[in-house]
């Protein structure tokens, strides 16, 4: 471009794009470019920015306001189109921010709280009990951790259509006080109820976990068909799990999880996942976000704040990714139907 002279072929560069999710990326830096020279405090002489956006966010669902950020509304893009997918951001929050940033044109938080209050609500219920459950099939999930968060299993069973989840939560022993002092939350009182163990001294004895899971077997005749687990710390437990003949998937947590997210969030917007009364998961699940980090709209599971905790809903997780990934192979045995 810098070849090129003022003239009758001047130098062109056209840049288009709708608002993004990246900070100090390239639509950050066009955009203050931009801002500056239509405010006029920019000596920039060869920048002719076209901003189209709402002005009132409070507005995101409003076809007029909508025609500010979509010149082209009616036209390339019908009106019927953009109250689709209006329709669609209303039930989910990071459908909304999807919309806002690609439809309204404005720069979203790139984490947003997962799940509503009365989703999470829904899912909860009376007490669930393993022996209701005797002679099942399931998959499962386990989310490790050493000391500050907790280490979690979880074991996902199908009946009449519905998903129960169990979750059992591990702790050190010796961290359990500070843990309560730190956190805010009554983990003596989640150990009364049997929610959560006790695990080991300064750091989570993994022989817990395997044995909550043989219980499942030997004891009520539950059978994970498969068992997801995330790859950090897994040291022998996984050798364990596999010795005794449990079939584990290591499940990377990533952006890859994001179809398995919109999946397990539509089952508990549907009311089709039930946690019982087990208030440690469906604290987890209310302390879970989505990272929203690239420009095709896929998230990441992610704390809302660094001091809380989401590994249950890390365990639930990994137990739906082997469900979906494994889904063609063991999803008849699955149902636990006759």
């Amino acid at each position: 471009m810098g070849a090129r002279e003022m003239g009758e072929n001047p130098p062109f560069l056209l840049s288009c794009t709708t608002s993004g999710y990246v900070s100090d990326g390239v639509y950050d830096e066009l955009i203050k470019r931009s801002t500056r020279f239509l405010l006029g405090d920019s000596k920039e002489k060869r920048l002719l920015p076209f901003l189209y956006m709402i002005d009132d966010i409070d507005k995101w669902d409003d076809i007029e306001e909508l025609h500010k950020s979509n010149p082209n509304l009616g036209v390339s893009v019908s009106v019927d189109y953009l109250k689709e997918e209006i329709a669609v951001a209303e039930g989910s929050l990071s459908k909304r921010a999807e919309f806002i940033c690609k439809y309204a044109c404005l720069k979203q938080n790139s984490s947003l709280a997962w799940l509503p209050a009365n989703v999470v609500e829904r899912a909860s219920g009376v007490s669930l009990k393993l022996e209701d459950f005797r002679n099942s099939y399931c998959v499962a999930g386990i989310d490790l951790s050493q000391t500050r968060d907790l280490t979690a299993c979880t074991a996902v069973i199908e009946k009449d259509g519905e998903l129960y989840v169990f979750a059992q939560f591990f702790l050190p022993t010796e961290k359990v006080d500070e843990a309560t002092a730190r956190d805010g939350v009554p983990y003596n009182i989640y150990l009364q109820r049997g929610l959560l163990t006790a695990s080991g001294d300064n750091f989570v004895d993994y022989h817990d976990c395997f044995n909550w899971f043989v219980r499942l077997v030997e004891e009520f005749q539950i059978f994970p068909l498969k068992v997801g687990y995330d790859r950090y710390s897994a040291q022998y437990l996984i050798q364990d799990m596999e010795s005794y003949g449990f079939q584990c998937d290591d499940v990377f947590q990533g952006e890859n999880l994001y179809g398995v997210i919109q999946e397990t969030q539509g089952l508990l917007e549907d009311g089709r996942i039930h946690i019982g009364d087990n208030d440690l998961l469906k604290a987890h699940l209310l302390n879970s976000a989505i990272k929203m980090s690239n420009e095709r709209g896929r998230g990441k599971l992610v704390k809302l704040s660094p001091q809380l905790h989401i590994d249950g809903t890390a365990a639930l997780l990994d137990a739906m990714t082997v469900r979906q990934k494994w889904f063609a192979e063991i999803g008849e045995q699955l149902k636990n139907e006759g």
